[in-house]
């Protein structure tokens, strides 16, 4: 989702409104559950990831790597979530083909900076990457097909299905991002 574009709006539509992003951690539907969180993105819909690499290497000039040629890199990690870049590398170990991973680093904005002139493999959301194309230190590429997309989710507890403030939250990230394929209720 286009959070800047979708806070814009939603901030216009509603002036008063409180939002707090947080990082994802262990007790994020346990805070749901006691109601201390009312909204959660466990992802975000059809989210695209490519990989970023630096302009002198071989593979930087391929339009997609292999899963192999992914493999055989080392790579940047995104300590999103417990340490690990999320469902990027939870979808990797359910392959038997965890990534070799140095350096971690704890944004995806400082990855991008950390890749020309060596040999690591920054994979990044293709939103993150566009304003980093330009740089002629820097390749993109697609990502092996088994991690080339993840679907994200919205959840909400059970209580908040007919608040209509709720309704109209959860409404606004479809109507002006990408359609939720998957919503849970809690």
């Amino acid at each position: 989702m286009h959070w800047r574009c979708s806070c814009r709006r939603l901030f216009q539509q509603s002036p008063d409104s409180r939002l707090t992003f947080r990082a994802w951690h262990d007790d994020a539907f346990g805070a749901l559950e006691r109601g201390l969180t009312h909204l959660v993105f466990t992802a975000i819909p059809e989210e695209r990831y490519v990989c970023l690499l630096s302009a002198g290497r071989p593979l930087a000039a391929r339009t997609r790597l292999s899963l192999d040629e992914y493999l055989s890199c080392s790579h940047i990690e995104v300590t999103v979530v417990e340490g690990r870049q999320g469902l990027l590398d939870r979808r990797l170990s359910d392959l038997a083909a965890p990534r070799r991973v140095s350096p971690s680093v704890p944004h995806h904005a400082i990855a991008p900076s950390a890749v020309p002139g060596t040999r690591l493999v920054a994979t990044l959301p293709l939103r993150l990457v566009a304003q980093h194309v330009a740089d002629p230190g820097l390749r993109c590429g697609r990502a092996p097909r088994a991690t080339e997309s993840v679907t994200y989710r919205m959840v909400w507890h059970p209580r908040l299905e007919n608040d209509p403030a709720q309704n109209w939250l959860r409404e606004h990230p479809r109507r002006h991002g990408r359609t939720a394929r998957h919503i849970i209720h809690r």
